[in-house]
């Protein structure tokens, strides 16, 4: 009748979270704006991300972060 949950995985918002939520901090407290594409180009440059992958790799094997994603199938 209903879902049957077969994994949670949460290896895809751990960093896309932290980004976002460095950007909200900085449009908060008015930070200048020449500064804030400073630090948003390098948030989202690849070896900005691929540095900090180890960082978000131990909360995601463990299935804690900001986002857990269920794969399910019809029971």
């Amino acid at each position: 009748q209903g879902l049957s949950v077969l994994s949670h995985s949460c290896a895809i918002g751990g960093y896309v979270t932290f980004a976002l939520s460095v950007r909200f901090w900085m449009t908060a407290n008015e930070t200048d704006p020449r500064r804030q594409a400073q630090v948003r180009r390098a948030l989202y440059h690849p070896a900005a991300r691929l540095a900090s992958a180890p960082l978000f790799y131990v909360p995601s094997v463990l299935r804690r972060g900001p986002m857990i994603v269920p794969t399910a199938q019809k029971a």
